[in-house]
């Protein structure tokens, strides 16, 4: 509770007088949770909420389901979907899926709380997933190392090689739906469609890593 001020209006050109304030010391309430409560470790490497509220949290020991008392733990062992325990990041699409991606550069997605692996097309071991992007549509689009991979069916293709064969380093949904790329060796390029269309030159840049983007 932050603390409350009241002042009188003081006349022109001279300060207000604070006539009174209150004396009690803030009253914050926190609550902490551990492997003590139910954690598998005490290590957060992501977190989000789905459209049912409940929380869902990345570690390297598995994803974690918290109701706000409770503690389910998803991992390799009881979830064949999930080919590792070390989770980096999750994301919760407009569908209500959960879209859940390790260390080791593979995905699953939890949807009508089902786990399914999504399969990588040409997959390179070294291949390593930044993110999972939803534009308007519901289209899912994953930027990696190797490149811009889609969904298709039940599989990530990649996205309009050899224009993105490089890492893609950040992408952007604009405001007005336009999704903007990032490439790490190829500039900027505007999606359309499975089209990656390049917005601007290496000269235009003064160099062809694009690192970051932000509307």
């Amino acid at each position: 509770m932050a603390t409350i001020v009241a002042a009188q209006r003081a006349p022109a050109g001279q300060p207000p007088n604070v006539t009174a304030r209150a004396t009690a010391a803030p009253s914050w309430v926190h609550e902490s949770w551990t492997v003590d409560d139910g954690l598998p470790i005490n290590a957060i490497n992501d977190a989000v909420q789905d459209r049912q509220g409940y929380i869902w949290l990345a570690t390297f020991d598995g994803v974690v389901r918290f109701d706000g008392v409770r503690f389910t733990v998803y991992n390799s062992t009881n979830t064949p979907a999930l080919s590792s325990n070390r989770i980096v990041g999750l994301r919760s699409a407009p569908d209500g899926a959960l879209w859940i991606w390790t260390e080791q550069g593979t995905v699953t997605r939890r949807r009508s709380e089902r786990f399914s692996r999504i399969a990588l097309a040409d997959r390179a071991l070294d291949e390593l997933i930044q993110s999972v992007i939803f534009d308007t549509t519901g289209a899912v689009y994953v930027p990696t190392s190797r490149g811009l991979r889609a969904l298709r069916g039940d599989s990530l293709v990649f996205v309009d090689r050899p224009a993105l064969d490089g890492g893609v380093t950040s992408m952007l949904r604009r405001r007005d739906g336009t999704l903007l790329v990032g490439s790490n060796t190829h500039g900027l390029f505007r999606l359309d469609g499975d089209r990656a269309m390049a917005l601007t030159s290496a000269a235009a840049l003064n160099r062809s890593a694009i690192l970051s983007l932000f509307e």
